[in-house]
């Protein structure tokens, strides 16, 4: 590979990185918008907002961690001697960080609507399932229990701290394959994607993309794929996004493409030419 080639993939890399992190970041805004305009938050599910809350927590930590611990960056040096390099960009742990405080904002559209001037929420919109509560604990749970082996029985533990950050990444890939089911299991009960909004999922679904093909570009200029396989978490991340943003594309587009759209009256010459509830 020539010079000027490297090059150009490099800067490559950089912009489809800000791209897609613009592309995610920006994502999070149309459901925060759009349940302030309807000012409810119906239609759109609190285990979906929950889960999405500690999965981006969750990816937060991990990219701070292959970021700045000299530790975990000394450990993934040391498994990856041909790329010692972590494939992680700031971009990605700031995309993580963003995205963690608007779901908390989103979130607290449903725990305390009053401050958001909504509608009064009934009390099974305002509470998980229990199953998100079990996950959520067994998420919890399981780093605890391989912290407090690293810390206080290091002789009977193997892991290493990079390990524990992996383990924090899975639980984001695995979080990510279940966050969707709680939204999609709704619009099929209700045969309808109204009250979620579809500009998060196209945006969602451009920046898996754009994610993807720049993990393939970095792990090429290394010229060894194991730096995916270092980075597995991305990769998975990727997939599991445009799965399920094709899952949500069809239900709106296609299965329930009459209900999830408001029913369409003759409008008044004082009528607004967007209504605040419409979905796109």
């Amino acid at each position: 590979m020539t010079l000027n080639v490297r090059q150009f993939l490099q800067a490559l890399s950089q912009g489809l990185g800000w791209t897609y992190f613009l592309l995610w970041s920006v994502s999070f805004y149309p459901q925060l918008i759009h349940n302030q305009r309807r000012r409810a938050t119906s239609g759109f599910s609190l285990d979906f907002a929950l889960l999405n809350v500690l999965g981006l927590s969750a990816y937060t930590v991990f990219n701070g961690g292959l970021l700045f611990s000299p530790v975990i960056r000394a450990q993934y040096a040391q498994r990856h001697p041909q790329s010692p390099e972590p494939p992680v960009h700031l971009n990605d742990f700031f995309y993580a960080l963003h995205g963690t405080i608007i779901c908390l904002l989103i979130y607290s559209q449903f725990q305390w609507p009053v401050l958001w001037k909504f509608e009064s929420q009934n009390q099974t919109q305002r509470k998980p399932s229990i199953l998100t509560v079990v996950l959520l604990s067994g998420c919890f749970g399981l780093v605890a229990v391989e912290v407090t082996g690293l810390l206080y029985f290091p002789q009977l533990h193997s892991q290493q701290w990079l390990d524990v950050l992996y383990t924090i990444g899975n639980i984001k890939v695995f979080l990510t394959a279940i966050k969707y089911t709680p939204q999609a299991w709704m619009n099929y009960c209700h045969r309808s994607t109204k009250g979620f909004c579809m500009i998060a999922v196209l945006m969602d679904f451009t920046g898996g993309m754009l994610s993807l093909i720049q993990l393939i570009i970095d792990t090429s200029l290394q010229a060894d794929w194991s730096g995916a396989q270092g980075n597995a978490t991305k990769l998975v991340l990727g997939n599991l996004t445009i799965f399920f943003d094709v899952i949500l594309m069809v239900q709106h587009y296609c299965l329930y493409s009459r209900k999830s759209r408001s029913i369409i009256v003759q409008p008044s010459e004082h009528d607004p030419l967007l209504r605040a509830e419409d979905d796109i």
